[in-house]
This record gives C-alpha cells, sequence and structure tokens, in this order.
C-alpha cells in the first residue's frame, strides 16, 4: 500500500461499517471542505496597539504637547511597519505556501466586495 489508500481498502471499509468512516475521510486524497484557518498572529494586536499610540499622538499633537510631532511620526511609522509585515505573512500563505484554495481566495474576495458594498451604501446614507 502506497502513501495513499487504494479504491479497495475504502470499498472494504464500507462493506465492514455499512459507511464511509470519518479517518477513511481525513485519509483519502480529495479534501473535503478544504480552506485555510490561520494560526495565532501578533499583528492584529500590534497594530491595534500602534494605532492607539497613533490616536495618542494625535491628541497629544492637538494639545500642543512637547516632542508630540516626534511620537505622532514615530507612530505613523511603527503602524506602516505593523502592516507591511502582516501582508507579508499573508502574501507568504497565499503565494508560496499555497495555503489559499479556491474557496478560501473566493471567500476573501467575497467579503471584500462585501465590505466594498457596505461603504457605498454608508456613504449614500450620509450624503
Amino acid at each position: 500500500m502506497g502513501p495513499y489508500p487504494t479504491q479497495e481498502y475504502f470499498d472494504s471499509l464500507k462493506r465492514k461499517t455499512k459507511k464511509l468512516d470519518f479517518l477513511a475521510i481525513l485519509c483519502s486524497r480529495r479534501r473535503i471542505n478544504a480552506t485555510f484557518v490561520a494560526g495565532p498572529s501578533p499583528w492584529p494586536i500590534l497594530a491595534a496597539t500602534a494605532l492607539a499610540s497613533l490616536f495618542l499622538a494625535i491628541a497629544m499633537w492637538l494639545h500642543y504637547y512637547n516632542n508630540a510631532l516626534f511620537f505622532l511620526k514615530t507612530e505613523v511609522l511603527v503602524l506602516a511597519l505593523v502592516v507591511s509585515l502582516w501582508f507579508k505573512d499573508l502574501i507568504i500563505e497565499a503565494q508560496y505556501a499555497g495555503l489559499y484554495q479556491v474557496k478560501t481566495r473566493r471567500a476573501l474576495r467575497q467579503g471584500f466586495l462585501i465590505f466594498l458594498v457596505s461603504e457605498v451604501m454608508f456613504f449614500f446614507a450620509l450624503f
């Protein structure tokens, strides 16, 4: 028996259990409902922290604190760094590691399209 079970294995399993076993599905060549689920990532919490610090820097700048402009520039750079590193990880997952299947790409496109439609509707609701 090679690295994958043969059709005879599945047929014998069907005869034994009268249904396809969950283990046989996991061992099969085809991946059923294969979607990529990302693991834990530090980028969301780092981006939120950088964004909160940026808002604090803007408030300091509006209240004429000393060195507020330096703090504001630093936080913009930190936020840009975090976002670029986050996108770097996304590009590696999608392009080089091949973790996104067709279903995942379709779901990402649909989600982005729904986001754009909601922004357009929000714009029309305000104006």
